[in-house]
C-alpha cells in the first residue's frame, strides 16, 4: 500500500514494519557493541560505541540513501517525514541521540544484569510510541528527527527470507 508524500507528490514506499525494524535496530546495535568491545571496556567502551553509533546511524545513512548496515540488510531507509527525502545530519543526530541513549543502557545492561530492568525501560518507552501509532509507527527518537522508515528496494531483503525460513519450518512442523 503505498501513500503520497505529503508536500513532493512523489509516491512514498509503505511504513516498515516494527519488527523489521527491531531486527535492522539489533544490528547495528551488535555491530557497534563488538567494534567497542573489541577495542575497550569501561567508559572508554560507552565512549567508542558513541562514535561507532554516530557513524553508522548518522554519517552513513546521511551518506548511503538513508540505510544504516541494519537498514540495508532489511531493505529499509529512513526519510524525512515532510520531504520524503533522505534526512541531513542535523535530522539524524538529533534522532539517533535519543536511540543512543536507549543502546547505551542496553550496552550497560550486558555488563550488569541485574540492572536490565531499569536500564531497558527508555527502550521500551521509545518501542511504546511506534506501538499506539499504527499509521506512521513512528517511535519517540522518528518523531523529534521527524523522519519515516519505510521500505526500500535497495538491500539484502532479509526480512523475505526469514519469512520464507519460518513458512518452510512451519510447513516441516505440521507435516
Amino acid at each position: 500500500m503505498r501513500s503520497e508524500s505529503a508536500s513532493s507528490g512523489r509516491k512514498r514506499p509503505p511504513i516498515a514494519e516494527l519488527w523489521t525494524r527491531g531486527i535492522a535496530l539489533a544490528i547495528d546495535f551488535v555491530l557497534c557493541w563488538l567494534g567497542s568491545s573489541i577495542v575497550s571496556f569501561g567508559t572508554v567502551q560507552f565512549v567508542i560505541f558513541a562514535i561507532l553509533w554516530f557513524g553508522l546511524r548518522v554519517a552513513l545513512v546521511a551518506r548511503n540513501q538513508g540505510q544504516s548496515p541494519g537498514h540495508w540488510a532489511m531493505s529499509l531507509k529512513t526519510l524525512e517525514q515532510r520531504t520524503g527525502r533522505v534526512p541531513g545530519l542535523l535530522e539524524l543526530s538529533k534522532r539517533e541521540g535519543i536511540s543512543l541513549l536507549g543502546a547505551w543502557g542496553l550496552l550497560a545492561a550486558l555488563v550488569n544484569p541485574t540492572a536490565l530492568f531499569l536500564l531497558a525501560l527508555l527502550p521500551l518507552a521509545d518501542l511504546g510510541f511506534a506501538v499506539n501509532d499504527t499509521d506512521r509507527r513512528q517511535a519517540l527518537h522518528d518523531r523529534l528527527g521527524q523522519t519515516l522508515v519505510v521500505n526500500s528496494r535497495r538491500g539484502l531483503s532479509l526480512d523475505r527470507k526469514i519469512r520464507l525460513w519460518v513458512a518452510q519450518v512451519s510447513t516441516r512442523v505440521k507435516q
